[in-house]
């Protein structure tokens, strides 16, 4: 499966991922959502990966 995010963006996801998943922190903090991914689909899985690791994501913008 393919990504339209630029691969620096990818690597970043997949290591706040990664973080997560180990217990490294208990909290994201974002201006927005966006500012973790641009892609719909990938924000999701994001979200979804994170939420498994019982680590809460807080978006400035609400």
């Amino acid at each position: 499966m393919g990504s339209s995010l630029p691969s620096s963006r990818a690597s970043a996801a997949r290591a706040l991922i990664t973080d997560a998943l180990r217990g490294r922190f208990q909290v994201v903090l974002a201006e927005a959502t966006d500012r973790l991914s641009r892609d719909q689909e990938h924000i999701a899985s994001v979200f979804k990966s994170i939420a498994y690791a019982n680590v809460n994501i807080v978006t400035l913008a609400g």
